[in-house]
């Protein structure tokens, strides 16, 4: 009777992605609602087809490629910068507890950091562009560092030591048990860390006002009061985002399939070890 209830349940269970889609449609419904009641006398909110019909348009033209890539370089250069370190921080304080207490409270500090102060700070001494790489990578870093220590400490220490008690090569150790165990961290690191990178990216660039970015675009059409275009630049910055984030978590589909779990790779892995064993003392 359990069985066939689990499997009636299963049965009733809506897919992921129709439930994705609704998400969607529900968020473009309440757009559309807000955009022709709330705001539809001063026309500061566009509707959802206005915008995407801009946003089309603004695909064929120059402008809009150019604000993407400075933007998206940016915001690659700045997350790959959080990631070397907090990464590198994040093995050190693994290893060595009393650098874990020394840079908690430098973590916390970071990450209580105003985005828009700092990014005025910061931009006093450096260009509108390399400011806002700084502050997106100080942003960033304690996403990044939270998740690699929270890997590291999670790690199954019995697998490790069976390693090495089989004299399994560090490059092997490596791959087949440290890697299977972190990937998943790795992965929420990325798609946490790169889609906060983005928009602090935007955010800075709204202040600092760097050549052809995507938040110069937002701040010049802010201020010459075509709120359509403001829109329009918010829309491509979520397009951008979603397909970054898309990216990500179509490498780990590929990476990190659900049928091959990182136990399961793991097991294998000693399986094999134990069946060679095994035949070296056969023979």
């Amino acid at each position: 009777m359990k069985r066939r209830q689990k499997q009636l349940l299963k049965s009733r269970k809506f897919p992921k992605s129709a439930i994705y889609i609704l998400s969607l449609l529900l968020f473009v419904a309440v757009w559309w609602l807000l955009s022709v009641t709330a705001f539809s006398k001063n026309g500061v909110l566009p509707t959802p087809w206005k915008t995407l019909g801009r946003f089309f348009e603004e695909l064929g033209k120059p402008k809009l490629w150019r604000g993407v890539y400075s933007t998206l370089s940016a915001s690659l250069i700045s997350f790959a910068v959080a990631f070397v370190f907090g990464l590198a921080l994040a093995v050190a304080a693994h290893f060595c507890p009393p650098l874990k207490s020394f840079l908690e409270p430098l973590i916390t500090i970071v990450r209580s950091m105003p985005t828009l102060g700092v990014t005025l700070i910061l931009f006093i001494f450096f260009s509108g562009r390399t400011s806002a790489i700084v502050i997106a990578s100080l942003v960033s870093l304690p996403v990044v560092y939270q998740n690699m220590l929270a890997a590291l400490g999670g790690m199954d220490k019995g697998l490790l030591e069976m390693a090495r008690v089989f004299n399994v090569k560090r490059k092997d150790r490596f791959f087949s048990v440290v890697l299977p165990q972190i990937s998943e961290y790795i992965f929420s690191a990325l798609i946490a860390g790169f889609g906060l990178n983005i928009k602090v990216i935007v955010a800075s660039e709204i202040v600092a006002v760097p050549r052809s970015a995507l938040g110069s675009y937002i701040n010049g059409a802010y201020i010459s009061g075509d709120f359509f275009m403001m829109f329009v630049w918010v829309f491509a910055v979520i397009v951008l985002s979603f397909i970054c984030e898309g990216i990500i978590k179509l490498v780990r589909l590929f990476c990190l399939p659900h049928k091959y779990s990182a136990r399961r790779k793991v097991a294998s892995f000693f399986g094999k070890i134990k069946n060679t064993l095994r035949r070296g003392k056969v023979q």
